[in-house]
């Protein structure tokens, strides 16, 4: 039979920093046929390659793998191996961030595909909507003021190989949201879900005769980057008392012909809400607003894929 991936073994996984160059050992467990020899235990889908990317740390590269037959129970019969006498293997990857090791002489640095890790990053968001996007209004259905809200945004971190990039994505790519829904790695992305920020663009480096530079970019994911205003105000425009056809701004006065204090709910046209009218919060308006600019990340796809 061929090789069987049985699992990660976990407690035996190892880390170190030492001088700022990181090491990792990773142990993985293989059933083969008792007869079947180290290459097969070691070719078992699922491993990783001499010369592939930590999956946490896009900086460190495996740099060899070591293959190791365990049988510390004597010979097992599984019904993977179909009733045959099985051997377990054990494969230790190791990983390191020094330059120069566990690169494979015969690769083209630009053909590599993009690393990228993830984290994750809590911050503050002043809003005034409920969970179902609604305006949240006082008893006197005027809006509240914002309040703060405990959010976490996850961020991919993505490093890729180039020739060069675009001045653009320097100049005027950061910041941008995503103005059409695209796919990250097997991940759905909606339209204005994502932002683009820059990281950084290394100096030349030279592996196998290819000269090549680092591009880093993240992109940060979250429910909606446009923001929700609503539309109050303290002033209303009406006809023009001068300007017979045009029309004034003019400020908002109570039932007793007082100028209000305090912002009051606004029509599509521009004038003050009767409170009469006003039933729900779905009935006070919302301003759209986008603060960053959109962008096709179509022009990025080269970079992440």
């Amino acid at each position: 039979m061929p090789s069987r991936l049985i699992g990660h073994v976990e407690d035996m996984q190892e880390g170190n920093n030492q001088s700022g160059v990181r090491t990792y050992t990773h142990v993985w467990k293989v059933l083969t046929d008792r007869d079947n020899t180290a290459y097969v235990a070691g070719s078992a889908v699922g491993l990783p390659q001499v010369g592939s990317f930590h999956w946490e740390d896009p900086d460190a590269v495996c740099q060899g793998l070591n293959v190791k037959p365990i049988d510390n129970k004597g010979p097992t019969k599984d019904s993977i191996t179909g009733g045959k006498l099985g051997l377990y293997w054990l494969v230790k990857a190791d990983y390191t961030t020094e330059k120069g090791f566990g690169i494979p002489t015969n690769t083209n640095p630009l053909a590599e595909q993009a690393r990228i890790s993830w984290v994750g990053e809590g911050y503050e968001e002043l809003v005034n909507t409920d969970g179902e996007g609604n305006i949240i209004v006082n008893t006197a259905f005027t809006p509240v003021r914002p309040f703060s809200k405990d959010r976490t945004r996850p961020i991919a971190k993505i490093r890729k190989n180039v020739s060069d990039i675009p001045i653009a994505a320097i100049d005027t790519w950061p910041d941008s949201i995503n103005k059409s829904g695209f796919s990250f790695r097997g991940l759905s992305v909606a339209e204005k879900k994502a932002r683009y920020k820059f990281g950084g663009l290394s100096e030349a480096q030279v592996r196998n005769g290819v000269t090549f530079k680092e591009f880093t970019f993240e992109f940060h994911f979250r429910k909606d980057w446009k923001r929700y205003i609503p539309n109050v105000g303290r002033y209303e425009r009406l006809p023009s008392i001068l300007e017979p056809g045009g029309f004034a701004i003019y400020p908002i006065r109570d039932g007793n012909g007082v100028s209000v204090s305090k912002e009051v709910p606004l029509t599509s046209a521009g004038s003050a809400m009767s409170q009469t009218t006003i039933t729900n919060s779905d009935d006070i308006l919302k301003i759209e607003v986008e603060p960053e600019i959109p962008l096709d990340f179509s022009v990025l796809s080269p970079f992440f894929s």
